[in-house]
């Protein structure tokens, strides 16, 4: 006796039983709804999801494809013990799925559908599907005959000929390495020389012969990328010659499979010279012509995969870094476009500091050490029990959280892999920053950009400059009598307010920088209060350009060369320097005893218009050297005197100089002391009209 209760529950399960008994069985018929739904098409049923296997037979050849489901719900398809291409067979089935008959025939032994040229049986359930192709049909161009089971001919339509037409081998997998991510072991072995990696899940590979040291990331996907390009472009039926001695040899394993696949990579294809021959042996046999350069990347000769990197994960990996051992660490955090900062206090970074922080970890994912081995199980190999410092990633990569601890004695121990890691003096620095990787890269505070610059001084070996602004402009102060370039100090000027540090290099300047105070720039500013004076010294140069501090602060930074060239670049002025073209009347280019005087006319011949061309780039391409440069030779290498239309006064005269690097030349304005320097190329098409 059922309780009232349940009741309704009891029914409502027999009508649901009932409807998947129905469900079941009429999805081995076709119904009447589905029959009208596909009026027109050349099948009156076709349900794509519920194609089992596909078998195709064309120019002699068979293949059957049959559908393998996998536990997420997805599907691949599969050519005898291959894996086919996914793509081709589901092109295959879209095109049977649309075809639609263009027009019935009567029936006739002359439309080759006896002997068809092509025939496609397909399975959904108990509903097979049989299609048979014959000869070609006059009208319209690469149509066919065809008939559907026994049902009466027809004509269809090429672009349906010409899928089942296609060669068998065009639906076999080109790829003969499996999905990268799928990869759990891969073996790289040419003659003596040998690679082998190992992971255990979807993480980083370990090298075998490194007693499991974290294998480079960088190597490991320039390998896995030239896996993936080992793609057939054609298939052999048997090799055409024996494999060369010491042939490259490829071993992968998938995970959860039994068995490896070993490639062989031979000599070239036949009639292919951009191709090689490889052989996959195993399970999966194959013989295919593939591109020969992913084949030549997977050389293990002189490779060297062993990861000197500090960190797997690169910086926009990163989610939180936390840096020191004890009891407040410096601890950020993620949070949106910037960072928050929950240790030594919670507070959201300014656009400034996290600038700071992006830099800090940008450099210490690139940074490699000098060299890495795995630890032994001697008690001096050990994990450091009492670090000098820590340094802990949360990161958003297969790895997880990654932590690097510095010992007393300046090692770095990587803990994921056991890693011993040796950096170098600048990578040691950059590990010792601290709390300074929060100082912001900007060297003056952000609002002084809207403050008026009064005075600009640079003293570097060779230079001293001084420069003042007043209400007329610019005006240099020393060199006492030289000519100054205005638009140049207002570019140092804003140069110098908006400066912004590559990466914050030390904490503390130990005086092995080169801040000797030698080379600096100072700007003076004007404030309700007065002026105020910041002052940049520059160091010796760096990876990645020069080292430099702000007086009065501790931190070692990193500028671009760029700023530091424009430090050290004389302001001389470059007015006459300045040509324009259309007033040039004529050119005279003389070297060593000759002279040419060329006329510009109204319409300058190719070569002059070239010379004109340079000459208004002159100024732009000349960069100063000195106010006061040393004297001109003698007699210069080049001598140019360009005359203006209409005056009288007399031409403006370029000395030419060569320099130890023959790609630059010096350059004077004669009658001036300032000397610059300039490319060859940009001035070679005046240099083209000597004699």
């Amino acid at each position: 006796m059922i309780p009232k209760a349940h009741r309704a529950t009891v029914v409502l399960a027999i009508l649901a039983a009932g409807l998947a008994v129905f469900l079941v069985v009429d999805r081995d018929r076709v119904s009447d709804v589905e029959r009208r739904a596909r009026e027109g098409e050349l099948f009156v049923a076709w349900r794509r999801a519920d194609v089992t296997w596909v078998e195709i037979e064309a120019s002699g050849k068979k293949a059957r494809f049959d559908r393998v489901r996998g536990d997420a719900g997805s599907a691949t398809w599969t050519i005898g013990a291959e894996r086919a291409d996914d793509a081709a067979v589901d092109k295959l089935l879209a095109v049977l799925e649309h075809a639609r008959p263009l027009r019935k025939v009567e029936p006739d032994a002359r439309l080759g559908l006896d002997a068809p040229r092509a025939r496609v049986r397909a399975g959904m359930g108990e509903i097979t599907i049989d299609l048979a192709v014959g000869g070609a049909a006059p009208q319209p161009e690469g149509a066919a005959y065809a008939r559907v089971g026994n049902e009466p001919p027809v004509v269809v339509s090429k672009e349906l000929v010409a899928e089942l037409l296609r060669p068998v081998d065009e639906y076999r997998e080109r790829r003969l390495v499996g999905p990268a991510n799928e990869l759990a072991e891969i073996a790289l072995r040419r003659g003596a020389a040998e690679v082998s990696l190992k992971r255990a899940g979807p993480g980083p590979f370990a090298l075998q012969s490194d007693d499991g040291l974290r294998a480079s990331r960088a190597e490991v996907e320039r390998i896995l990328l030239a896996l993936d390009d080992l793609r057939a472009d054609s298939f052999l039926a048997a090799l055409p010659a024996p494999h060369p001695a010491g042939a490259l040899r490829v071993r992968v394993r998938s995970f959860g499979a039994k068995d490896a696949d070993e490639l062989v990579v031979g000599g070239p294809c036949p009639g292919v010279e951009a191709d090689v021959v490889v052989e996959r042996t195993g399970p999966r046999p194959v013989i295919a012509c593939v591109p020969r350069g992913p084949a030549a990347s997977l050389d293990p000769t002189g490779r060297d995969l062993a990861d000197r990197r500090l960190a797997y994960a690169n910086a926009d990996e990163v989610v939180e870094l936390r840096i020191g051992s004890g009891d407040v660490p410096l601890e950020v955090a993620r949070k949106g476009t910037g960072f928050f900062m929950r240790s030594p206090e919670g507070r959201e970074l300014s656009s400034d500091e996290a600038e700071s922080v992006s830099a800090f970890l940008t450099a210490l994912t690139r940074a490699e050490a000098a060299s890495a081995r795995r630890a032994s199980d001697a008690p001096a190999d050990a994990r450091p029990a009492d670090p000098a410092g820590a340094i802990r990633f949360t990161t958003a990569t297969a790895v997880g959280d990654e932590a690097l601890l510095v010992a007393r004695d300046g090692r770095v121990y990587r803990e994921r892999d056991r890693a011993w890691l040796t950096p170098s003096p600048a990578l040691a620095r950059l590990l010792s920053l601290g709390r300074a990787v929060v100082r912001p890269l900007r060297l003056l505070p952000r609002d002084f950009a809207a403050l008026a610059p009064r005075r600009i001084e640079v003293r570097c070996p060779g230079l001293t400059e001084i420069v003042e602004r007043s209400e007329a402009g610019y005006r240099l102060v020393e060199p006492r009598g030289a000519s100054l370039d205005a638009a140049a100090a207002n570019a140092l000027a804003e140069a110098l307010l908006g400066a912004k540090a590559e990466l914050v290099a030390a904490r503390v300047d130990d005086r092995t920088f080169g801040i000797d105070g030698a080379c600096s720039a100072q700007i003076a500013l004007v404030t309700d209060g007065g002026l105020v004076g910041r002052r940049l010294l520059l160091g010796r140069e760096t990876e990645g350009g020069v080292f430099a501090r702000m007086e009065g602060e501790e931190p070692v930074v990193v500028v671009s060369t760029a700023l530091a060239a424009q430090i050290r670049a004389p302001l001389a002025d470059r007015e006459p320097l300045r040509f324009d073209p259309a007033a040039v009347e004529a050119v005279t280019v003389e070297r060593g005893d000759g002279a040419r005087r060329v006329e510009i006319g109204k319409a300058p011949a190719a070569d002059e218009a070239a010379a004109l061309a340079a000459l208004a780039q002159l100024a732009g391409a000349a960069r100063p050297i000195a106010y006061d440069g040393p004297p001109a030779p003698r007699k210069s290498s080049f001598r140019i005197k360009i005359q203006s239309r209409g005056d009288a006064s007399p031409p403006a005269v370029l000395l030419l100089d060569a320099t130890s690097d023959p790609s630059r030349l010096d350059l004077r304005v004669e009658g001036r002391s300032a000397l610059f320097g300039v490319e060859r190329a940009r001035v070679a098409p005046l240099l083209a009209l000597a004699p």
